[in-house]
């Protein structure tokens, strides 16, 4: 699945985040994405700088105007309006391939493990998303990502009939199998009064 890559989700995050940065969860992950690179610390700093604040979004936005993190945070905020009116001229697929190009995300995704493979998982992802919906604009790119996040959950779960999924437990959760086999069982004995068995 695509998605489980984080540099594809960054991607589809970041696109959330042109059409409204209130979303605390895109807005996280953009954050500390090598669009922006924000640390853990930094955005923890943030939080705390507005403790009566229920949203991460709404101490960001205080954080724009004072704080040892206000230039980051502007910088942020001038990045996005760029390209949410690069979305809005030339659709969004358009302002995620600039800002890929644009920003540190290229440079810091290649310079990884397996980095060209990781930019190329993006591409693919950008690719995907314009095949389901040819209009550019933000609201259709949005819809189509969450298509295409729908469809490949789908086909993770489905086997084709008469086949045998091997998975692991966490990738079972929630899936309903007539037949279940576990493997490995003999090696331990499982202690019968552990919650998770009972």
């Amino acid at each position: 699945n695509l998605f489980d890559y984080a540099e594809v989700v960054q991607a589809a995050s970041f696109l959330k985040v042109l059409q409204n940065y209130k979303n605390d969860v895109p807005l996280l992950s953009v954050l500390k994405s090598p669009f922006f690179s924000f640390t853990d610390a930094e955005l923890y700093e943030i939080k705390q700088s507005a403790p009566k604040t229920k949203f991460f979004h709404e101490a960001l936005f205080e954080a724009r105007l004072n704080g040892s993190l206000t230039e980051k945070v502007n910088n942020f905020f001038a990045t996005i309006s760029k390209y949410k009116n690069v979305a809005l001229a030339r659709g969004g697929i358009y302002a995620l391939k600039k800002a890929i190009v644009e920003t540190p995300f290229e440079c810091v995704t290649l310079s990884k493990f397996n980095g060209k493979k990781k930019l190329e998982l993006v591409n693919d992802f950008i690719t995907k998303i314009s095949s389901i919906d040819d209009e550019p604009d933000l609201p259709n790119v949005i819809n189509a990502i969450e298509v295409l996040n729908e469809s490949l959950k789908a086909s993770d779960s489905a086997s084709p009939g008469g086949t045998v999924s091997f998975m692991t437990i966490h990738k079972s959760k929630g899936l309903e199998f007539p037949v279940v086999f576990l493997s490995n069982l003999a090696k331990k004995t499982p202690n019968i009064t552990d919650p998770v068995l009972c």
